[in-house]
């Protein structure tokens, strides 16, 4: 059996306190075209306090500050590398500071889609 994904519990997530957390909205309007960096901030402080009864605020990930929204179409589909990008730069800015996954999104929809968007498909933003 080729697994590519997995389930685990609560209990085991907050038994390893993850140093980072990459989160996607799962979808819909919350990042993406026309969202403004407060727009996507806000919607990941709802999820924070949202969680905060299950211990997600005492996340060392959250106390520091690096917990991660990565828009869905990052995560999967033709612009996952792009996602990947802001991944590596966020975990190691200081190798990857040459990139600028910004610019790769822009070109990508300019090239390939024909589009021009103005929007917050990450946050914080790189």
């Amino acid at each position: 059996m080729n697994m590519t994904t997995g389930e685990v519990g609560a209990e085991w997530v907050l038994a390893q306190n993850p140093d980072f957390i990459f989160l996607d909205f799962m979808g819909g309007d919350r990042s993406g075209p026309e969202k403004t960096k407060e727009d996507v901030k806000t919607e990941l402080m709802k999820i924070i306090e949202e969680r905060s009864t299950e211990g997600f605020s005492n996340f060392t990930a959250v106390k520091d500050n690096h917990i991660y929204v990565v828009n869905r179409d990052f995560v999967s589909g033709p612009r996952w590398v792009i996602g990947h990008v802001y991944i590596a730069k966020w975990l190691h800015p200081d190798i990857f500071e040459d990139l600028s996954p910004d610019e790769m999104n822009k070109e990508y929809l300019k090239e390939f889609q024909g589009i021009e968007l103005e929007g917050t498909w990450v946050y914080p933003p790189q």
